[in-house]
């Protein structure tokens, strides 16, 4: 099934990205960027059918992808467009602009993308820990001190409970994230440009 241009995912970008970096097979992704194999596979094939990659055979009846000429120009107009706007998942698809924004040479987009992301996860926890409030004030009598039988409870309330559990649990999550995307693109500008990475001897895995 073709995928509509407009539909692209970010991880569907970013495996662009790392197929014209050279990391050519699933099993390449998956011993250097620690991908699965599953998600990868699927995404090569959907590229290959719309004609973004272009695959041949290769060692242990393995498929080796190229980017086509068609896709580098799809990399590129996909990728404006994803910083754009914040992109959901918006943990994982940050993480994911992050490191093309460094493979890119665009280091400047990867603070200011990743504050953006940051902000909305907290609004998001804010949205949570809100509604767990409101679950608390409405009922209150579950945090009373005493026993009361489990057959007083209305059905409402119990389910409430579980609710309210997963509002503070979401709500920790979206904070932690981020934290976590802030303190990773900082960390991320530390790293030397890709321009200056060029000129080292470059690394090739076996195996492939």
């Amino acid at each position: 099934m073709k995928i509509p241009r407009s539909r692209l995912s970010s991880l569907d970008v970013l495996i662009l990205a790392m197929v014209k970096r050279g990391l050519a097979t699933s099993y390449a992704l998956l011993v250097n960027a620690k991908m699965s194999v599953g998600a990868t596979t699927s995404a090569l094939q959907r590229l290959e059918s719309e004609k973004l990659l272009s695959k041949a055979p290769g060692e242990r009846r393995s498929q080796i992808y190229s980017i086509t000429e068609k896709g580098e120009l799809e990399l590129e107009k996909q990728w404006k467009k994803m910083i754009g706007s914040i992109q959901t998942p918006i943990y994982e698809s940050t993480l994911r602009i992050m490191y093309m924004g460094w493979l890119f040479n665009d280091p400047n987009i990867m603070p200011k993308y990743a504050s953006l992301a940051a902000e909305r996860l907290r609004y998001q926890a804010s949205k949570y820990e809100l509604e767990a409030t409101s679950i608390r004030a409405q009922y209150g009598y579950l945090w009373q001190e005493g026993e009361t039988k489990e057959s007083e409870y209305p059905t409402t309330a119990l389910a409430s409970v579980y609710r309210f559990i997963r509002c503070l649990g979401d709500a920790a999550i979206y904070r932690s994230q981020a934290s976590a995307l802030e303190s990773t693109a900082s960390e991320i500008q530390r790293l030397l440009p890709v321009k200056s990475l060029s000129a080292r001897p470059s690394l090739k895995s076996e195996g492939y």
